[in-house]
């Protein structure tokens, strides 16, 4: 009866194993496919506080 026990056990654990490995790749999958969007939006927006920044420069040059 005790060994069915402790194969039942390796069993539930190796289950369990399994199933948190298959959430942390599909997790790390998530990640991996927002990075790329984060990375462009925060470029986009550092280029355009930069291009207003410079037009604002520009029109305080202008009027001097």
């Amino acid at each position: 009866m005790r060994i069915n026990n402790i194969e039942a056990l390796k069993v539930r654990n190796r289950n369990e194993r399994a199933a948190r490995y298959i959430a942390m790749k599909a997790h790390n999958k998530a990640v991996r496919s927002t990075h790329r969007a984060d990375i462009t939006v925060s470029f986009i927006a550092g280029l355009t506080v930069a291009v207003l920044v410079m037009g604002y420069h520009m029109y305080i040059a202008g009027n001097l």
